[in-house]
């Protein structure tokens, strides 16, 4: 009744179940247009130990991205030559957009300063060609603020880091606020 052949066949790809891919960047030919918007970066750093009382200082840029589950962080980024502060990470099955399983060479917890605030955070270590950008910082940056999608609360939680999530997406109506803790 009012259906065509075409629609009503079996999908041939949902009976081989879902493959997994790897995705490939090229970073020559994978730049955003002029007039695309720049999304959110902050400055972030970085103090890792490279010697027993000796502390490097990293600085690297990081976008925002509360579409992704978790954090993660370039393998150049952490110090090169000293992976010895990166734990090592098993049973971590994570994919990207496209379905290409991200590829985690290790964890590395730190503290982490973003706008002159300090938080215990981890990051999970990609290899360089994984993106563009040194680092993502995914919603496990969240929990700790309060967020209002279109006037509608829908977590409290405390922080005090300010970022406007606005400037990710200006179609949609998120705002992020510090909240006072009583």
């Amino acid at each position: 009744m009012g259906s065509c052949s075409e629609c009503t066949r079996p999908n041939p790809d949902a009976s081989r179940g879902k493959q997994p891919r790897l995705m490939n960047i090229d970073a020559v030919n994978d730049r955003r247009p002029a007039d695309h918007p720049k999304p959110y970066e902050v400055q972030c750093h970085i103090d890792v130990s490279v010697a027993e009382h000796e502390v490097c200082v990293i600085k690297f840029n990081a976008i925002v991205d509360p579409g992704s589950p978790i954090s993660f962080l370039k393998c150049e980024s952490v110090v090169p030559n000293n992976y010895s502060v990166i734990k090592p990470a098993y049973n971590n099955n994570f994919y990207g957009i496209n379905g290409a399983k991200l590829n985690i060479l290790g964890i590395f917890v730190t503290y982490v300063t973003i706008n002159n605030n300090i938080m215990d955070f981890r990051f999970y270590i990609v290899p360089n060609i994984t993106m563009l950008s040194d680092a993502i910082l995914g919603r496990d940056l969240l929990p700790n603020y309060c967020l209002l999608l279109l006037g509608v609360l829908l977590t409290r939680v405390f922080f005090r880091l300010h970022l406007n999530l606005a400037q990710l997406d200006p179609y949609l109506s998120l705002v992020m606020f510090q909240t006072i803790v009583p």
